[in-house]
């Protein structure tokens, strides 16, 4: 009878370490950007011109940005500021 188990199920954090590669930016970055992302969505939601919708906009890309812990720019330039190179090294 052959098995069907799973061929991960000796990694008990493999869910963990995916998230974690996923991620490409600072603890510090993450909650920055949160919190600069929701008071951008509060103030752009107050403005009566059309402009509010460039304050949300931006407010939401950096709420994204925050939560998810991954920033498209960063993936782009191939930067990861959690792991900087070592002075003197070059790509």
């Amino acid at each position: 009878m052959a098995s069907t188990t799973s061929p991960h199920k000796h990694v008990p954090f493999i869910e963990e370490v995916r998230e974690e590669l996923s991620f490409n930016m600072t603890e510090r970055e993450r909650t920055l950007s949160t919190l600069a992302g929701a008071g951008l969505v509060g103030f752009g939601i107050t403005q009566p011109s059309w402009r509010r919708w460039l304050y949300v906009l931006l407010g939401a890309g950096l709420l994204k940005r925050g939560i998810t812990g991954h920033c498209d720019l960063y993936e782009r330039l191939h930067l990861d500021p959690r792991h900087p190179a070592p002075s003197g090294v070059q790509d």
